[in-house]
């Protein structure tokens, strides 16, 4: 097995995820223009569409020089988000709220509390 470097992946991680999570940031505000451009109307897919290729345009219009590195993980955060957003509309299994996935964890955890409450309520 290879070594892992970690002081290159710490590099990697400082250098990307602030862009990143800023290129997330800005596609949930292309999303928000396109909706309100189309009075509510445009389709999931569409406004995905419009979050992917924004994305894909970023660098051209704003990279280059010192900034090209984090211009190119922001462009990188809005086309991951574009995706997400596009995978949810398809209804692509696995890519839906994380809510419904834990929906039936925590049902489970209340229902063995007010189990245990009762058991405690009927032992006294």
């Amino acid at each position: 097995m290879a070594k892992l470097n970690f002081e290159k992946i710490v590099k990697r991680v400082i250098d990307k995820a602030p862009g990143l999570v800023v290129g997330s940031v800005v596609s949930n505000v292309v999303a928000t223009q396109v909706t309100k451009m189309s009075n509510g109307k445009a389709a999931p897919m569409v406004v995905a569409g419009a979050q992917i290729v924004a994305g894909a345009l970023v660098p051209a219009f704003l990279g280059g020089g010192k900034k090209a590195g984090f211009m190119e993980a922001v462009a990188d955060g809005m086309m991951a988000q574009g995706a997400v957003q596009l995978a949810k509309a398809l209804n692509i299994p696995g890519i839906g709220e994380a809510d419904d996935t834990l929906s039936g964890a925590e049902e489970d955890y209340m229902n063995y509390e007010e189990a245990s409450a009762t058991m405690a309520g009927s032992e006294s």
